[in-house]
């Protein structure tokens, strides 16, 4: 089966956590037999080394905030104009666009893998017949509702997060066929905003 497994970083590097993971389920896929396309930014400085010549580089992407220079600034007001979280507008470009909708065009009947919450807005672009998968790394909402707690610009601004993602995490999970995740507990999790 052919499936495009969009995700924010490519995990070749593996050099995080959250790469380590999608690489782990992209070689799985792989092992299994199907023909997976990986799309998604490289970190900025660093060359793509692909793991397969179907795996599409949207480009060069400053992964930490801090390290972004002004990016963050276009990113939250794009988020704030648009009343999305910030972690998606982060991700939302039109070279991502184009490259997801190529690559769509070219899947015959496969299965679309979204890989983290901050991809929700690859829901805009999905037609009716793609069986789609979300897998999570993490009940994304729940980290931000931690990080809120407290008094402060920050504790605000990811109070701001944690609902704009809850919204993210349950379109995806009522758009989705299946959720993957990666304890129980966040199975459950999901399983109650409607995966």
């Amino acid at each position: 089966m052919q499936v495009l497994f969009a995700t924010t970083l490519h995990p070749g590097a593996r050099s995080s956590g959250g790469e380590r993971v999608s690489a782990a389920f992209v070689d799985a896929l792989r092992a299994a037999g199907h023909r997976v396309t990986v799309l998604g930014y490289r970190r900025s400085g660093a060359s793509l080394s692909p793991r397969s010549p179907e795996d599409l580089d949207v480009g060069p992407r400053a992964i930490e905030t801090r390290r972004a220079g002004v990016w963050p600034v276009w990113w939250m007001v794009r988020a704030l104009v648009r009343g999305v979280p910030y972690s998606a507008a982060k991700y939302d470009g039109r070279a991502y666009r184009r490259a997801f909708a190529q690559a769509l065009a070219r899947l015959d009947g496969g299965l679309v893998v979204i890989d983290h919450a901050q991809l929700s807005w690859l829901l805009e672009l999905l037609p009716a017949g793609p069986r789609v998968v979300l897998l999570a790394h993490n009940v994304e909402h729940r980290l931000y509702a931690e990080q809120a707690r407290g008094p402060g610009l920050a504790a605000r601004i990811n109070g701001r997060e944690a609902r704009r993602v809850l919204d993210r995490e349950r379109a995806l999970c009522a758009r989705a066929d299946t959720v993957w995740t990666l304890t129980a507990a966040d199975r459950d999790r999901l399983a109650a905003l409607g995966a």
